[in-house]
């Protein structure tokens, strides 16, 4: 359960943002050049704390939800749903 979230505007260095969680570094703007998306960041915070949690409509295009998919095929329809996300991609 996540108690707080909470923006700490630091009183040292200007321009920067990060996200962390219990001292895990799971975004920084200066590395990953932009500004995150909310659904970085769930899907983020999701890895760290319930890796096995799926998060809904914020997975869909995710590799993650890519391979979900494909482990859900039934066994005979496995290559041709590897086929046919081939071609989407």
């Amino acid at each position: 359960v996540i108690a707080e979230v909470a923006l700490v505007p630091s009183l040292n260095v200007s321009g920067v943002f990060e996200v962390t969680c219990d001292g895990h570094n799971l975004w920084s703007r200066k590395t990953e050049g932009k500004f995150p998306e909310a659904k970085d960041i769930k899907q983020r915070v999701r890895d760290l704390l319930a890796p096995a949690k799926g998060l809904g409509h914020s997975d869909k295009g995710s590799v993650r939800s890519r391979q979900e998919e494909t482990e859900a095929a039934p066994p005979d329809d496995v290559e041709q749903h590897q086929k046919k996300q081939k071609i989407e991609q």
